[in-house]
């Protein structure tokens, strides 16, 4: 079992914290935030080992990683660093960020660094140090098979060690949905030593995750969220216009 890391709420790091919930009410369209400018480029195998950590694991990338996120939004190259999850005990309690106060299966956040300001934790210190391009991941009876290689890999490491390769083959890619609409807001890193250098990119469309998977997931450690944190005096942007229909909670 993995010793998950407790936060002290009472421990104060800055006006700009993550996570948050993104209520649509009180976000602006952006028409500079275009969906169809971002961009993910994965080179198949940057994504060399997954470890174990405190909060639960990380896929991390090897030292010629060329996989790279592009957008709009974005100030510059950012280079593909490390994937991880987070997920709850309960079926709407597993992503760390709320839409419209409804919560998620899971959520999955690839982390990259800003590539100008070099090693990573040089990026701490500056607002567009990072960004997170996060998924929310929505429960569901099959496997979502594009997630396997990161389950096959956790297997591994809980009979054997602390690391284990992942699949040569496995294409991060995939596991993006066919819209990539999105909204954006900067904030801070969701684990210590939440640092307020990252420009969060969340996509609107989900993804799927086993209800098996999931299962697999709360083995190795129940809950690895952390509290909604105040939005305080920030704005969250979108991609994308609002279309009003009397069914849908959240325009998707």
């Amino acid at each position: 079992m993995i010793t998950l890391y407790v936060l002290d709420e009472t421990e104060k790091f800055g006006q700009k914290q993550s996570p948050i919930n993104i209520s649509l009410g009180i976000t602006d369209f952006d028409s500079k935030l275009k969906a169809s400018k971002l961009k993910f480029a994965y080179t198949i195998g940057d994504l060399k080992t997954i470890e174990k950590t405190k909060n639960g694991f990380s896929c991390k990338t090897g030292g010629e990683c060329t996989s790279e996120l592009s957008g709009s939004h974005l100030p510059g190259r950012y280079k593909l660093w490390e994937v991880h999850g987070h997920w709850g005990t309960e079926k709407n309690s597993g992503s760390e960020h709320l839409l419209n106060g409804k919560g998620f299966s899971a959520e999955l956040h690839f982390v990259f660094r800003k590539m100008k300001y070099g090693k990573f934790d040089n990026c701490f210190d500056k607002r567009d140090g990072l960004t997170v391009l996060a998924l929310f991941m929505e429960e569901d009876s099959n496997d979502n098979t594009d997630f396997s290689p990161v389950i096959s890999g956790l297997r591994k490491l809980v009979k054997n060690s602390n690391h284990a390769d992942l699949d040569k083959e496995f294409d991060l890619q995939n596991l993006l949905p066919k819209k990539l609409s999105y909204y954006s807001y900067e904030g801070s890193l969701t684990s210590k030593p939440f640092a307020e250098c990252v420009i969060w990119t969340i996509l609107k469309h989900r993804i799927t995750i086993g209800t098996d998977q999931l299962a697999f997931l709360r083995e190795i450690i129940p809950n690895n969220c952390r509290s909604l944190q105040p939005l305080n005096k920030r704005r969250v942007k979108r991609s994308f216009k609002l279309v009003k229909k009397s069914s849908s909670k959240d325009n998707n």
